[in-house]
């Protein structure tokens, strides 16, 4: 080919002749070409340009023989710019086409899990699959507006997501819906689901950009909630629209966010804050909480009743405070911090709460919404003691602190803290206690190539298969969980976040996971650093119960030149990581799974026998 010709000009002609071919031979050869021409073009190319080569190419005959070959040349140039929604639709046709073919390269099997975790955050999963939650909205929606029937109404949401609060709205009756999300992909998703309803727009802002000023707004709703209730900025946008709005009659809902705090025993919490003179970042002024879904600790001791650490009612001004909580203690125990969890008063008696499952409540209790854990350092208390907790409330945050406490703590990340309270830190050297935070998270992920590491002989993955229908409900909608009936509205809203639906899942809370075992623990596979291109395997078993299988859980084992192995499933502070199969593989006695390993990406896939 011609070098003088331009890269886009010599697609076209290939393309040219390729419409004109019947000696498949010959198209070989021009596909070829046209790969090699396509792949440096691509990197250059316009989007509009790439969208239209692309329409060309499937027009081709022969074309399913190279489908994957142009959608990862389409996908990884995508990814490369930047455009997350077409890398992810590309090179999710990759994996989905090549779902039961083990030669499918691990890494492109990640890198499709971490765009969609990008695009749609796994917590948006659990949102959309909390019926109680999303029962609790709907009922507070549709009890305000019942109440307005005598003229027009128009309803705000801020953080609209995928649509589901403003479905509420419509279908409740309001005259007008105004869906604000200023992610724009989200946003796109968000008019796709609810195109069919006229009375709902969205719109690609922010709600401080949006002139309220100039828009009569009788309800704003909002779910911009985290597990402390205000960490999302909820307390700023509803101030501002409350001050900017003409109608000084607006309602909130919620119209309340209340935290409330006890404290707690733990000492797996507590391992993962502290180690001697070091400190976790979480629970630093940088990181004041982390987010913890407490009943997953079966070493909590419960050491106070809750009581109130602030009280925000949503549209009134608000201060900066500093003040302090006195928490009566009623039993003895070593206090290693709070944990906090909020209820959100959404219209008259209609609330939700993130209480966990031990603190009784009479408020709807949401399955979706983590606890706030607030680390400090541990100290012996006594029943009948009160203790003091100074409380610093922003409107974003808050920072909980001893009283009077002068804290000495050098502050490092939360994974160094967990290893060096772990088993494996009191037998290795120096040099081994370093590489294993580079190669394994806490979560269950390798995250780095272990064989970038002479000391590292070997990495093998061990694990169930298993049938978990929480684990499911966590990495795609189920559209009975809606509260949307059966309008067309639910289907397309299951559709579309699904095609977001994450494929690898950490942080696996295995001591607490509802599921059922299909195996017994398998050997899944073996990498050695003197083979490393060894490194997939197919595994045959016969299933222990006749449920489907909905993902392999796995655990990772280190083993070193010394001798040494570090395995994961023996440490009470790292959890293992899922793959979740993409789709319910059926019923069978006996499975096949198709298990690889390149750098650090793991990937697996089931199939029936």
């Amino acid at each position: 080919m011609d070098k003088s010709i331009r890269p886009d000009a010599a697609i076209s002609i290939v393309i040219s002749k390729l419409h004109h071919l019947s000696d498949y031979h010959l198209i070989d050869q021009c596909w070829e070409i046209l790969t090699s021409t396509l792949a440096s073009w691509l990197e250059s190319s316009s989007h509009q340009q790439q969208i239209q080569c692309f329409k060309e190419l499937i027009r081709l005959r022969g074309y399913e023989n190279y489908r994957q070959v142009i959608c990862q040349l389409f996908g990884e140039a995508a990814l490369s710019q930047g455009n997350l929604v077409d890398a992810n639709l590309y090179l999710s046709k990759v994996v989905l086409e090549s779902k039961s073919d083990k030669t499918l390269h691990p890494v492109l099997f990640e890198t499709v899990s971490n765009i969609r975790n990008t695009l749609i955050a796994r917590w948006s999963f659990r949102m959309l699959n909390d019926i109680r939650r999303n029962h609790t909205f709907s009922s507070a929606i549709s009890t305000y507006l019942s109440e307005l029937t005598d003229r027009r109404t128009v309803v705000l949401d801020v953080g609209a997501g995928s649509g589901i609060l403003s479905l509420y709205a419509a279908s409740a009756g309001a005259t007008s819906v105004v869906a604000l999300e200023q992610d724009e992909m989200v946003c796109n998703l968000g008019k796709t689901v609810t195109a069919d309803v006229k009375s709902i727009h969205f719109l690609n802002c922010s709600s401080d950009e949006f002139d309220v000023g100039s828009n009569h707004v009788d309800l704003v709703v909002s779910e911009t909630l985290d597990s402390i209730g205000i960490g999302e900025g909820i307390i700023r946008s509803c101030r501002d629209l409350s001050q900017r709005s003409l109608n000084k009659d607006i309602q909130f809902i919620p119209s309340q966010v209340v935290l409330q705090g006890f404290l707690i025993q733990s000492q797996t919490l507590h391992s993962s804050s502290f180690c001697g003179k070091h400190r976790s970042s979480i629970g630093s002024r940088e990181e004041p909480y982390c987010c913890e879904f407490i009943d997953e600790y079966k070493d909590i001791v419960k050491l106070s009743s809750p009581s109130t650490i602030f009280k925000v009612k949503l549209g009134d001004n608000f201060d900066k405070t500093v003040s302090v909580i006195s928490l009566p203690v009623l039993s003895d125990g070593w206090c290693d911090g709070v944990c906090s969890f909020f209820t959100a008063h959404l219209f008259k008696d209609i609330s939700i709460t993130s209480a966990p499952s031990f603190i009784p409540t009479s408020h709807a209790r949401m399955e979706c919404w983590e606890q706030g854990f607030h680390p400090l350092p541990r100290r012996h208390v006594t029943a009948g003691q009160v203790v003091d907790v100074k409380v610093e409330l922003s409107d974003i945050s808050v920072i909980l602190s001893w009283v009077g406490d002068r804290e000495d703590y050098e502050v490092v990340q939360s994974s160094q803290i967990k290893l060096l309270n772990s088993r494996f830190a009191q037998s290795l050297s120096y040099e081994l206690l370093n590489v294993v935070p580079k190669v394994l998270d806490v979560g269950g992920m390798v995250i780095s190539n272990p064989f970038r590491y002479p000391s590292v002989k070997s990495v093998s993955f061990h694990g169930y298969i298993i049938h978990s229908k929480k684990l499911l409900n966590w990495v795609r909608v189920n559209p009975l969980a809606l509260c949307l009936g059966n309008s067309s509205q639910s289907d397309i809203l299951t559709s579309e976040v699904n095609k977001y639906r994450t494929l690898l899942h950490e942080h696996v809370p295995w001591s607490t996971l509802d599921h059922t075992k299909l195996s017994d623990r398998l050997l899944l596979l073996q990498v050695s650093n003197s083979a490393p291109e060894v490194n997939s395997r197919t595994v045959e078993f016969q299933t222990l119960s006749p449920l489907p299988p909905t993902a392999v859980v796995f655990w990772t084992v280190l083993e070193f030149h010394s001798g040494t192995q570090f395995c994961s499933a023996d440490e009470p502070l790292w959890r293992p990581a899922a793959v979740v199969f993409g789709e319910e593989v059926g019923k069978r006695d006996r499975y096949r799974l198709c298990v690889s390993f390149s750098g650090n990406s793991f990937m697996a896939t089931i199939a029936g026998v």
